[in-house]
């Protein structure tokens, strides 16, 4: 190798390379899911009253049902 294409060999790779955005090459480190499914819930918001007041009204049926259990168990002993 002559001088001269030594000395251009060595001031190219030498040469101070230009940074690279980090966060576009990092890309997006979030947890998430891929497969998930995106559901939402498209009812009015007198729907979803109306919902918990049956879910309520079919908790207070089960937890009468259970006292009245409850209330036979406690005579039989």
């Amino acid at each position: 190798m002559s001088a001269l294409v030594h000395h251009e060999f060595a001031e190219t790779c030498l040469m101070p390379r230009p940074q690279k955005n980090t966060s576009a090459t990092k890309g997006n480190l979030k947890a998430v899911n891929p497969r998930a499914r995106n559901e939402r819930d498209t009812r009015m918001p007198r729907e979803i009253l109306d919902s918990i007041a049956a879910h309520g009204a079919h908790v207070e049926q089960a937890l009468a049902q259970l006292r009245q259990q409850l209330m036979m168990v406690g005579r039989a002993r």
